[in-house]
């Protein structure tokens, strides 16, 4: 399966959590535990490249786009509100990201986005606020 999505920090006051994984990267780990070959497609910040390699170590292939700085998530519990660095407004647009497999499964980003070719995807947009519509995410 390809996953295509977030690569984020996390950071979590209680209970105390850190880590680099946002939805796409979380998703791979739990994919890849019951399906060897799975993919994972991103973008991430040249300084994250220690987070990659772990998800690699894990028999995770990784196909990674540049993207200015990281993206943090902090929480005081994670069912709050998050803070978000830098802010929404302040990201610059990536380029989107371009996937053809047979299974896909797409989240949304906030610094770009992800045109899937597949026989079967599955997309989340991750946001309820004015989520694209996933026609508008394939690529025919």
């Amino acid at each position: 399966m390809h996953i295509v999505g977030g690569f984020y920090r996390e950071l979590c006051h209680i209970p105390s959590w850190d880590a680099t994984m946002g939805s796409g990267a979380r998703a791979a780990m739990v994919v890849a535990a019951f399906s060897p070959g799975t993919q994972f497609t991103t973008y991430a910040a040249a300084n994250e490249s220690v987070a990659i390699a772990a998800l690699e170590r894990l028999g995770i292939a990784t196909t990674v786009a540049t993207r200015p700085s990281p993206i943090v998530f902090a929480y005081f519990h994670p069912l709050s509100s998050p803070y978000i660095e830098p802010a929404r407004e302040e990201l610059v647009p990536q380029p989107p990201l371009h996937v053809t497999d047979d299974a896909v499964l797409r989240f949304g980003f906030l610094e770009g986005d992800a045109v899937v070719k597949a026989c079967r995807a599955v997309y989340d947009p991750q946001t309820w606020r004015h989520p694209k519509p996933f026609k508008r995410l394939l690529g025919r």
